[in-house]
């Protein structure tokens, strides 16, 4: 009877102890699909967020594509061949400085 009675002395000394202690879990059972911030922050006593907090669930975005609004076109020299990047660096600058006096939106640059 008396082994009883000290545990049951100890097990609600266990229990006052673990009512008084803090608790870092939310109160929802629900299980969390992916680890991230954005439901778990808004629970009730939920103090820290898992693994992963600031990416999304697919992963963080990295590369943003832009639509393409109309090309460049080649560079050509003064008799109308096609430069390559073999070619003379001279004859390359000759070619790039002419094609520019011709596109009237070579000075805008749209990206910051």
């Amino acid at each position: 009877m008396a082994t009883q009675q000290i545990l049951f002395s100890e097990t609600v000394a266990a229990m006052k102890k673990a009512l008084k202690r803090k608790s870092y879990e939310s109160d929802s059972d629900d299980e969390i699909d992916h680890y991230g911030n954005r439901g778990h922050k808004l629970k009730k006593r939920a103090l820290f967020s898992h693994q992963g907090q600031l990416a999304p669930p697919s992963g963080p975005e990295v590369y943003n594509e832009r639509t393409i609004i109309s090309r460049n076109p080649p560079i050509v020299d003064e008799e109308g061949y096609e430069i390559d990047s073999d070619d003379d660096e001279e004859r390359i600058q000759e070619a790039v400085s002419s094609a520019t006096e011709l596109d009237p939106y070579a000075n805008i640059r749209i990206e910051r």
